[in-house]
């Protein structure tokens, strides 16, 4: 499940902890701080590696596929905020999106623990 994949693959440091480090005022960026960034992505593809190894109940399949793709999605966004030095309009496009797909991950985590809370009490 997904709190033993976080147990499993701990993140010392957020996205939002990266981007929070990375504008020093208006006018200066410091895109050195976004190698911060490369922990994080290893350790969500992990995560993502290791959930698509656990088999699924049919039941929960759906649920199960969202969060995925949702979880996916977020790794994308990293991944592409990561290129600032090389992409800088693909950067801010995934940093735009950061949020949006944030929530939707967050809505995906609950819907999936929500079936199965639902599958355990039947």
């Amino acid at each position: 499940n997904l709190e033993a994949s976080q147990a499993r693959y701990p993140m010392k440091s957020t996205v939002l902890d990266v981007l929070s480090k990375i504008v020093i005022d208006e006018n200066t960026v410091d895109s050195t701080v976004l190698v911060e960034l490369d922990p994080i992505i290893s350790q969500m593809s992990q995560v993502i590696t290791g959930m698509t190894k656990i088999a699924v109940p049919q039941s929960l399949a759906y649920a199960n596929i969202d969060f995925l793709n949702a979880y996916e999605r977020i790794l994308e966004n990293v991944r592409d905020i990561r290129l600032y030095d090389t992409d800088v309009i693909l950067s801010f496009g995934a940093i735009s999106q950061y949020d949006t797909n944030s929530t939707a991950l967050d809505t995906a985590s609950s819907n999936l623990v929500a079936k199965i809370n639902s599958k355990l009490n039947n």
